[in-house]
């Protein structure tokens, strides 16, 4: 190794080095938080919804929206769902070659108001 090179490796290296060292400090803990749009796509979930809505809905704040997503359910999932206090969207026909699930949650994303958004499974609890 040369003087050139050396000086090069020093030169490019140095400010990742100092980057490195001094990473930007994140924001503290519990502090204000922009609204959410909170996702669940749900098909023949009538069992389960409205259990996994209270938990979620436990939590929302002034200006978040839970969202559930009838996926051609054949059951009360979107009753369910409307009675405990979410927006109920029914998901659009598929289109060819489509996967049930990821198309739901794309048409829940469509109808969001909020830029951040949540996608949980029916059958999760918070």
């Amino acid at each position: 190794m040369n003087a050139t090179d050396l000086l090069v490796y020093v030169a490019a290296s140095g400010p990742a080095w100092w980057l490195m060292l001094r990473p930007p400090r994140l924001p503290a803990v519990g502090g204000a938080r922009g609204t959410v749009s909170v996702i669940i796509p749900a098909r023949n979930e009538a069992h389960q919804i409205a259990d996994a809505l209270r938990t979620v809905l436990d939590q929302a704040r002034d200006g978040d929206e839970v969202i559930v997503v009838d996926d051609d359910s054949s059951d009360a999932t979107a009753g369910c769902a409307t009675r405990a206090g979410a927006r109920v969207i029914r998901a659009d026909e598929l289109p060819p070659g489509c996967l049930c699930k990821p198309h739901a949650c794309w048409t829940g994303a469509r109808h969001a108001r909020n830029e951040s958004l949540v996608f949980l499974d029916a059958d999760v609890r918070l």
